[in-house]
């Protein structure tokens, strides 16, 4: 990862301990990370900078708005932002019908979450 650039992830869940350890991991790596609490907080986030997320990484199950309703909007509003959707259910089969880039498992380990976040940065550059 180029350390004068850092690249950017947003995460958008309602459990603050899943954003904590997002953070955490990420941040230790160099990433940039910018959270919001439900779908319509990350919606928010995404069209006030609409270029400047390079993945993001976002819950299923949230009030507000739901991952998929975001994610829908987020790629209308930033289309070169891969969203990975994160979840307890296993939305493997669904992924290319809901048309997100990936999904992560919960709950998960922290090598997982850098093991996909640095794919999906790599594709990126």
């Amino acid at each position: 990862m180029d350390q004068q650039q850092p690249d950017n992830v947003l995460v958008v869940d309602d459990d603050a301990a899943v954003r904590t350890l997002v953070r955490a991991t990420l941040s230790a790596r160099g990433v940039r990370v910018t959270e919001a609490g439900n779908g319509q907080l990350g919606l928010d986030e995404v069209r006030r900078a609409p270029g400047q997320f390079d993945l993001i990484l976002m819950d299923y199950h949230m009030p507000e708005l739901d991952g998929i309703r975001a994610a829908q909007a987020m790629r209308a509003c930033a289309p070169g932002a891969p969203v990975v959707l994160m979840s307890t259910e296993d939305l493997s089969p669904q992924l290319e019908q809901i048309k997100v880039s990936g999904f992560l498992p919960k709950p998960f380990r922290a090598q997982q979450l850098i093991q996909l976040v640095d794919s999906h940065l790599q594709r990126r550059s």
